[in-house]
């Protein structure tokens, strides 16, 4: 360790500029000495001109101050001084203080967008009454930038059932935009292929935020990957969705929701379902809880792998607890309630309801790993499902 009255490698460069600055200031000095001597001596060489002898003492006069301004100007050079830069002179900043402005321009240039690319990786496996059995792997990597935030996604199901299996792949790339502080738009375009088919599919949606309230429309169409039948079937579905929330109070606010579905098999759907909710902080956490109406309908009872009742009609009471900390989060949702189904000529009554559960760890600031489990149940139908993720944020 270096200590005593020695210089440091800073305090060095700092005496070796001081005294390059006061040889410049030096030699300025008696730049502009000689300068005034030079003129002098022109002013009297003019007005003697006339006298031979006076002529020759300022003749001589001027090659002794000539010789000494050369060896001022050659002593400068070997300082390593520099004339003053003419348009920082006029402007009257110094050429350090021109150099910080610059860089602090290029610093606000330079200025890192809100977001970070992500990227993430989730799996899921589903099991319903119809004999289906899914896996499903989901890889996404997503780069925002400004307003824009580009994400490409690749999803391969594999579905398995007693005739055999089944795979489908996609491939696709989506883009959010938001126009303005209350309008945004979403737009997706991709492939899906299968062991038989390729095919085209796409989304867009929009969405407007004003105050309290909140309204979006879409459309989107993709190939029904939800069991081997319906993806040996080549069954397509088009979705036209508009969805509001209003926020009636700080804590309380209500959603609605609508979807019509086109499917290729010559088979439609509808679906409506409205949620009031209120908000409510208990010990750190959040909990959620409401009413939710839900009614939904095909046009037709169909044998190509997905459940197809004509009617079904629910009332549910729900609750979502949530709790955050600083190395990992929690999610509980529960719902119950009555409904009914209707299926060709039979009516079936009875209770229903969903769970699930969801645990998040994050090992590191740039980690999250999450795990979920869900159970669903309604008259004449049940399904499982479960999950796993990992995100990365770069």
């Amino acid at each position: 360790m270096n200590s005593g009255v020695g210089l440091s490698g800073s305090d060095e460069n700092v005496a070796t500029t001081t005294g390059q600055e006061s040889g410049c200031a030096s030699g300025t000095a008696k730049d502009d000495a000689s300068a005034g001597q030079s003129e002098a001596s022109k002013n009297t060489a003019s007005e003697d001109h006339e006298d031979e002898e006076g002529s020759q003492d300022v003749s001589a006069h001027d090659e002794q101050i000539g010789a000494r301004v050369s060896r001022t100007e050659n002593a400068d050079d070997d300082n390593g001084c520099e004339a003053p830069d003419s348009e920082h002179a006029q402007s009257g900043v110094q050429p350090s203080q021109q150099a910080d402005a610059d860089g602090d321009a290029d610093a606000d240039d330079d200025t890192p967008s809100e977001g970070r690319p992500t990227l993430e990786t989730q799996s899921e496996h589903y099991r319903d009454s119809g004999h289906a059995n899914t896996s499903t792997v989901t890889s996404t990597a997503t780069v925002p930038f400004d307003n824009f935030s580009f994400t490409l996604r690749k999803q391969t199901v594999w579905a398995h059932d007693a005739l055999g299996s089944q795979r489908s792949e996609a491939t696709s790339v989506s883009l959010h935009r938001e126009l303005s502080e209350i309008f945004a738009v979403d737009g997706e375009l991709g492939s899906i292929g299968t062991l038989r088919r390729n095919g085209l599919i796409g989304s867009f949606q929009a969405e407007v935020n004003y105050r309290d309230a909140s309204i979006s429309g879409s459309v989107g169409r993709n190939l029904l990957a939800s069991s081997a039948q319906t993806i040996r079937a080549n069954v397509w579905q088009t979705d036209f969705g508009l969805s509001g929330s209003y926020k009636l109070t700080e804590r309380l606010s209500s959603e609605l929701e609508f979807h019509h579905k086109v499917y290729s098999d010559r088979n439609g759907y509808n679906e409506l379902e409205w949620s009031p909710q209120y908000l409510l902080d208990l010990l750190g956490s959040q909990i959620t809880s409401g009413y939710r109406f839900s009614y939904s309908g095909f046009a037709k009872n169909t044998d190509n792998g997905y459940w197809a009742p004509q009617l079904t009609l629910s009332h549910n009471l729900f609750a979502n607890w949530s709790y955050d900390w600083t190395t990992g989060y929690s999610r509980l949702e529960l719902e119950l309630g009555r409904g009914s189904v209707r299926e060709a000529a039979t009516v079936s009554y009875g209770y229903g309801g969903s769970v699930k559960a969801v645990i998040g760890l994050r090992p590191s600031e740039n980690t999250v790993i999450e795990y979920s489990l869900s159970s669903d149940r309604s008259p004449g139908w049940n399904s499982t499902s479960s999950g796993f993720s990992l995100k990365y944020t770069f």
